[in-house]
């Protein structure tokens, strides 16, 4: 021990570079505190939960198209009654305007709901009907009785089908002055 004085610590054993540039001289015989245990183990546990979060989407959203039949983003322009009840027999995201010489219906698939297949449907326009022009809902129809049935049924207990929107509220409100 010729030219080094004996209050020096040993040389460090191994370094490691910090993201700041700097360089961090480690000790493997030197245990971490307290607080640093606890931060290790704070970002150990939030990784977890975030990694079981997005595992948790990703089932939900397969779970979903396997559904429906098809993802949100697919939804078939349907240019006639047939392929629309036919996608609305299976639940298949479409659309459809429906339209005669008294009104316009445009309705839209969006996919299997809590009690059966979530379309909406808004009245564009409406000859005999102007209050309803304009108005628009959202139900979980019934695709097993058919399209026709499926919507009279749902226009006449919206509450039965969870019907919710403008054309919603009116048609509740319509019943209740027609029974009174």
């Amino acid at each position: 021990m010729e030219n080094q004085p004996q209050n020096y610590p040993p040389p460090p054993q191994d370094k490691t570079q910090l993201a700041n540039g700097y360089e961090q001289y480690l000790d493997p015989g030197q245990k971490p505190d307290k607080k640093r245990k606890i931060i290790i183990l704070i970002i150990v546990g939030l990784t977890v939960l975030v990694i079981i979060s997005i595992v948790a989407l990703f089932a939900l959203s397969s779970g979903d198209k396997k559904q429906s039949g098809q993802s949100n983003a697919e939804t078939v322009a349907c240019s006639d009654e047939g392929c629309f009840e036919s996608n609305f027999k299976q639940c298949i995201s479409s659309e459809y305007t429906y339209k005669t010489n008294e009104s316009s219906v445009r309705y839209k698939i969006q996919g299997s709901g809590e009690r059966g297949c979530s379309m909406e449907m808004s009245y564009i326009n409406s000859k005999y009907q102007p209050d309803i022009q304009g108005k628009s809902m959202v139900c979980d129809f019934d695709n097993a009785t058919g399209l026709d049935t499926a919507v009279q049924n749902a226009m006449d207990y919206p509450d039965d089908y969870d019907c919710r929107g403008d054309l919603a509220e009116f048609l509740k409100i319509s019943a209740t002055v027609s029974a009174n």
